[in-house]
């Protein structure tokens, strides 16, 4: 190690990385990060890794010869793949978050807005290249739906149309510029020129439009040959190709190691395998009994522990070159290495602290002359102080001096009497001017009570003579009121005249009642008897009968003429009472309205 003394000149630099044993750089210019592209996602639960396995265990040239055989592996799998296949791709099926399109044109919407954090992190959960993985996968599931369904059948037909369905859609995606770009150096050993190669063969041209649309199919003895229909390219691919994170788990190593959904962490092979970890076999807490690192994962970077280093998007940045560099090298160089870079920055803090010393000690410097010199100034007007202190001492003590004192004492004494005497007029002054105004404020009550005074008078003397008229209107009301009682009474004797009239009137139609009730019964027995008497002479009994109707007739006409007489002297009599009653309420009325008025007035 250098000398404290030399600290700001000596630093370990990059010579010491000659003991690497991996370095991988990649750069790239624009605002986007230099390792994301559309072919990104995420791996942390498992899925897209086991996608990536499947297409390494089964994809290749042999896959048609691997599904006729009903007990392998590839025939089970592709009969019942963990994928969830739609006979009709609409959307990005797998994808964790809002169910888009499958299409290119959400490509296309979206490179725009690819400065935006969140819009890149939205296509790293859709996972663009492993659904197109998926569409190649699901149709050769499809595939052999058909070719084990009956030749022409419903169901034959149906797979096969799903087939296309996936092609169709699986050509432009992969056929896509950004999506051919980002390919090569993405974990899954696909390439778009075989799957587009591979997808038009079937379904014809249609990376040139789709008026070039032309389905085939292949035929054997008159019925459908899904088998050589099969996907018959090679799927292996260049393990440097791969970014340093992906490789320890592209494909799974030991699949009996992992599950193809991960719920915890220590199911995770991206986190259990991580490069990063710092003993260079994986994170320690993943591991027990025969599951460890060197069973599990793939052993590219076995013993070395990775570093990234990203350059060039700190700042915000748009146009500046970007770069990320992924360093593996053993844990004693990684430790050496950061052992290295903290001395560095230990050194390059001591040469600051240094710098900062010698400038310290410059400034102190000068700072000491500076005080010199104020201290040189200090001195010189001290002196002019003191020399000034003695001759205002000097001037104090002359005979002059003592002699104007006096006077100005004499003065001071003169100017404060005066001061006292004008202070005293001003107080009486003051005195005199309240005074005044209580005075024209009381002057100015009087006045106003006056007034008031004055107001009631005059109204005193007006409601006197109100009352006065008052008198007069009800003397005049008095002698009204007991001519109209003197008529009342005239008016009140004439009506008792009438009611007598129409009581012995009343009492002549009761007689004349009774009288007709009488006649009446008497006709009836008269009846009776002549009926009486017709029974018991025959030979005469109809002539007797109509007398005895006639008698009856004139009898009942009688009655009913008596009846109605009555009847109608009845309601003459209640009408007449009805109004005596009404004119006796008046009468009275009017003596009790007498009687107050009469009172009042006494």
């Amino acid at each position: 190690f250098p000398k404290p003394g030399m600290a700001q000149n000596l630093k370990w630099g990059s010579v010491l990385y000659v003991a690497v044993l991996a370095f991988i750089s990649f750069v790239h210019q624009g605002c986007l990060p230099p390792d994301w592209n559309f072919c990104s996602c995420l791996y942390v639960n498992n899925f897209w890794y086991s996608v990536i396995s499947d297409l390494h265990t089964f994809m290749g040239p042999d896959l048609a010869e691997q599904l006729r055989d009903p007990n392998s592996e590839a025939f089970k799998y592709f009969m019942d793949p963990p994928l969830d296949c739609p006979e009709v791709p609409e959307t990005f099926w797998k994808s964790d978050t809002i169910k888009f399109g499958l299409s290119p044109a959400l490509i296309d919407g979206s490179e725009s807005d690819l400065w935006m954090v969140g819009v890149r992190s939205r296509i790293t959960q859709i996972c663009m290249a492993g659904h197109a993985a998926l569409l190649l996968l699901c149709s050769q599931h499809f595939l052999l739906k058909a070719a084990q369904a009956e030749p022409n059948s419903e169901e034959q037909n149906d797979a096969l149309r799903a087939f296309y369905m996936h092609i169709q859609t699986m050509i432009p995606l992969v056929y896509h510029k950004q999506m051919r770009s980002c390919f090569p150096n993405s974990p899954f050993p696909l390439q778009a020129g075989p799957m587009v190669e591979y997808g038009e063969k079937w379904v014809g041209k249609v990376t040139q439009g789709r008026e070039n649309l032309a389905i085939m199919a292949a035929y054997f003895n008159g019925n459908l040959d899904a088998f050589q229909m099969m996907w018959n390219y090679e799927t292996k691919k260049n393990r440097k190709d791969i970014f340093v994170p992906f490789r320890p788990c592209s494909p799974f190593k030991n699949r009996a190691c992992w599950k193809r959904y991960a719920w915890y962490t220590y199911e995770s092979c991206d986190l259990c395998c991580s490069p990063y970890a710092k003993g260079g076999y994986g994170e320690a807490w993943c591991w027990q009994g025969p599951w460890d690192f060197e069973n599990c994962c793939q052993q590219d970077f076995a013993g070395l522990v990775c570093k990234e280093d990203r350059k060039g998007e700190e700042g915000g940045c748009v146009d500046c070159p970007k770069s990320v560099r992924w360093q593996c090298v053993t844990p004693k160089e990684h430790a050496l290495d950061e052992a290295i870079k903290e001395f560095n920055k230990q050194v390059d803090e001591r040469g600051k602290l240094e710098t900062r010393k010698h400038e310290l000690v410059q400034e102190v410097s000068l700072a000491e002359f500076d005080y010199a010199a104020k201290m040189d100034i200090y001195d010189f007007r001290w002196q002019l102080w003191e020399t000034a202190e003695q001759i205002f001492v000097d001037m104090m003590q002359r005979a002059e001096k003592r002699a104007v004192d006096a006077a100005v004492l004499a003065a001071d004494t003169a100017h404060n009497f005066s001061h006292a005497r004008w202070e005293n007029a001003l107080t009486e002054m003051n005195t005199a001017d309240k005074l005044h105004t209580e005075a024209v404020l009381a002057l100015a009550e009087a006045e106003r009570a006056r007034n008031a005074a004055l107001f009631l008078v005059k109204a005193c003397d007006t409601e006197r003579k109100a009352q006065q008229h008052s008198v007069a209107m009800l003397e005049l009301s008095t002698e009204a009121a007991a001519k109209e009682r003197d008529a009342n009474e005239q008016k009140f004797a004439s009506i008792r005249h009438q009611l007598d009239a129409h009581r012995v009137f009343v009492e002549s139609n009761e007689t004349e009642a009774q009288a007709a009730n009488a006649t009446y019964a008497f006709i009836e027995d008269e009846l009776s008897s002549a009926v009486e008497e017709a029974s018991f002479a025959s030979h005469n009994r109809e002539a007797i009968l109509q007398e005895a109707e006639k008698i009856f007739g004139e009898a009942q006409e009688r009655l009913s003429n008596l009846t109605a007489r009555a009847t109608a002297k009845r309601i003459a009599l209640n009408d007449s009472l009805a109004a005596a009653n009404t004119t006796k309420l008046l009468l009275v009325e009017d003596a009790k309205r007498e009687g107050s008025i009469g009172a009042a007035a006494q």
